[in-house]
């Protein structure tokens, strides 16, 4: 489905007349808020989940610099320029095979670039659109991470976007909660009834992220999805005789 469907549909919801073109109908101020309101829907959609289509894998290799405030190993993340957010709990070192803490809130950061003591493993913040790394580690290993992109929208030679700026451009997001979307905002924006509109569009979302990519089967045993049996875990509640 392209822009050009998103609209069509909409209009069909709405009772306005189809249009030819939307990009280059700019003379028509409404086919140019249609088109706001997709861009508008597509980013929000993108902040709701972590969706399976949108998630990426970044691996990078290490430098090994003094470990000083102001020369920390960083990585910019300018270097991804679809970054748009981290997956929690996913940075490795795939080197050492250990898990990288964080990421690190300002005042423990402050904290550790002012102790003495070194962590055992090793821990990462973002800041200034860098990525620190402490302590520092040996030059050469590597790390990596899942991010979400914040292309959600692709032209028909692959070019990826954070919007769809012709009428051939496609999406990754599910289209029938792009349209939904844009006929509660086109409604709520002109000032009309919209709330059995967001009522539908909400329940398509929450169907979605209950089912967008796999979920583990549930099960007792004590094994992580992955098939890796776990640390021993001590019960919360010990029951004496």
């Amino acid at each position: 489905m392209s822009l050009k469907s998103v609209i069509d549909d909409a209009c069909i919801e709405l009772s306005l007349p189809p249009l030819i073109s939307v990009v280059e109908n700019k003379a028509d101020p409404q086919a140019q808020l249609l088109r706001r309101l997709v861009t508008a829907e597509g980013r929000a959609l993108l902040k709701r989940h972590a969706w399976q289509r949108c998630v990426r894998e970044w691996q990078f290799a290490t430098t090994a610099t003094p470990q000083q405030p102001h020369s920390i190993p960083v990585v910019n993340i300018n270097d991804w320029p679809d970054f748009d957010r981290y997956i929690p709990e996913t940075m490795w070192d795939r080197t050492r095979k250990r898990p990288v803490y964080g990421p690190i809130d300002s005042a423990e950061w402050a904290s550790i670039q002012s102790s003495f003591v070194t962590s055992i493993n090793p821990g990462f913040r973002f800041m200034a659109d860098m990525v620190y790394l402490t302590p520092t580690p040996p030059h050469g290993d590597v790390y990596s991470f899942e991010y979400v992109s914040r292309n959600w929208a692709y032209t028909g030679g692959s070019v990826w976007r954070d919007h769809m700026s012709s009428d051939d451009d496609r999406t990754l997001l599910d289209e029938e909660a792009l349209t939904l979307g844009v006929i509660y905002r086109f409604r709520a924006d002109k000032g009309f009834e919209f709330g059995d509109d967001l009522k539908e569009y909400e329940r398509r979302v929450a169907d979605l992220i209950m089912t967008d990519g796999s979920r583990p089967r549930l099960q007792r045993a004590n094994i992580s999805s992955e098939r890796v049996p776990r640390a021993p875990q001590a019960p919360q509640t010990i029951v004496w005789p």
